[in-house]
């Protein structure tokens, strides 16, 4: 009887700190996904800035909040690659969706490169204008 507590006492921590690391990863993702999101909406804010009136000092802001972007989405790629969003898809599937669905990374990268092919080229333009 004894052993019986003790074997399920011992099953009972092994599950919880698995639940523990699984939280801690899940935790890492969504702060990794906050900042995308938070650098991205600061990038539009000062591209908007910008755009209604372009000065050198404007457009240094939006370059470095624009590497600033870049990299939260590459933080996102290194978890990837160390398989935290998968470790925690094999037992969070809905996690797995937010990810697939809420965010592509490729896709969003993309994106955020046009616009700021078009920023430096209405840049250039007003430069040469002025």
């Amino acid at each position: 009887m004894t052993i019986a507590f003790i074997v399920r006492g011992v099953s009972t921590s092994i599950g919880e700190a698995s639940q523990a690391k699984q939280d801690q990863q899940l935790v890492l993702v969504l702060d990794v996904l906050e900042k995308i999101a938070h650098n991205h909406a600061v990038e539009r804010g000062l591209s908007a800035g910008y755009l209604g009136s372009p000065s050198d000092d404007r457009l240094s802001k939006v370059r470095t909040q624009r590497q600033k972007a870049d990299t939260s989405v590459q933080n996102l790629k290194q978890l990837e690659q160390q398989e935290v969003i998968d470790g925690i898809n094999d037992n969070v599937s809905s996690t797995n969706e937010l990810v697939e669905n809420s965010l592509t990374a490729e896709h969003t990268s993309n994106a955020l490169k046009e616009h700021a092919n078009k920023l430096e080229n209405m840049a250039t333009t007003l430069s040469a204008a002025a």
